[in-house]
C-alpha cells in the first residue's frame, strides 16, 4: 500500500481509505505517520515562540517524547476500543484499529499550518480558532469511520463503541485512583 496515495484517499475518500487500511494493517506506515504528524503538532508552539532560538534541541526533545508518549496513548486507545468492540461482535482485529487510528491522526497536520498563518498575518485568531474546530470535528468523524471501517461496524454501533470505551476508562481510570488513595490512607 502506497503511504501518499492512503494519505491523500484519507482526506477525500476517508470511508473507503479506512477500510482498506484496517484491512491491510499497514502498522509501520500509521505509526510513521502518527509519529511525523505528531512531531510537527507538537513543535508548533515552540517554533512561534522564543525558545526554538535559545534551545532548539530541547524543543525537539519535547516534542519527540510528547509524540512518543501519544503514540501509547493510541495504542491504549486502540486496545481498549478492540476489547469493547469484540463484546459488540466486532469482527476486525486490534492492528487494523491501530493503523485506521493512526491514518487518522493524518488530518492533524494542517494545524501547523493554521497556526502559522495566525502568527504571520496577525488579527486572524477568529479563523485560526475556528479552523482549529473544524480539524477537531473532522478527526472525530474520522475517529469514528476508523472504529467503524476496522470492526465492519454501522456509524451507531460504533458511536456506541466509543462511547462504551470512553466509559470503561473513566471507570478504570476511577478505580485505579481510589485504589491509589486507599493506599496511601
Amino acid at each position: 500500500m502506497e503511504i501518499g496515495l492512503a494519505l491523500f484517499d484519507v482526506i477525500f475518500k476517508p470511508g473507503a481509505a479506512l477500510r482498506r487500511i484496517s484491512r491491510n494493517k499497514p502498522v509501520s506506515s500509521a505509526i510513521l505517520v502518527f509519529l511525523l504528524v505528531s512531531f510537527m503538532v507538537s513543535l508548533t508552539p515552540f517554533l512561534a515562540g522564543d525558545m526554538i532560538q535559545t534551545n532548539p534541541l530541547l524543543a525537539v526533545i519535547l516534542s519527540f517524547s510528547a509524540s512518543m508518549f501519544r503514540l501509547v496513548g493510541v495504542l491504549i486507545a486502540s486496545l481498549f476500543l478492540f476489547l469493547v468492540s469484540r463484546f459488540f461482535r466486532g469482527r476486525g482485529s486490534l492492528l487494523g484499529v491501530f493503523s485506521a487510528l493512526g491514518f487518522a491522526h493524518f488530518v492533524f497536520i494542517l494545524l501547523p499550518l493554521v497556526e502559522f498563518i495566525g502568527v504571520m498575518q496577525g488579527g486572524l485568531e477568529f479563523f485560526v480558532i475556528w479552523f482549529r474546530y473544524i480539524i477537531f470535528i473532522w478527526f472525530a468523524l474520522l475517529f469514528v469511520l476508523s472504529v467503524r471501517e476496522s470492526q465492519g461496524f454501522t456509524t451507531l454501533r460504533a458511536l456506541i463503541t466509543i462511547a462504551a470505551t470512553f466509559l470503561l476508562v473513566v471507570i478504570l481510570s476511577g478505580f485505579v485512583g481510589f485504589s491509589f488513595l486507599a493506599l496511601l490512607m
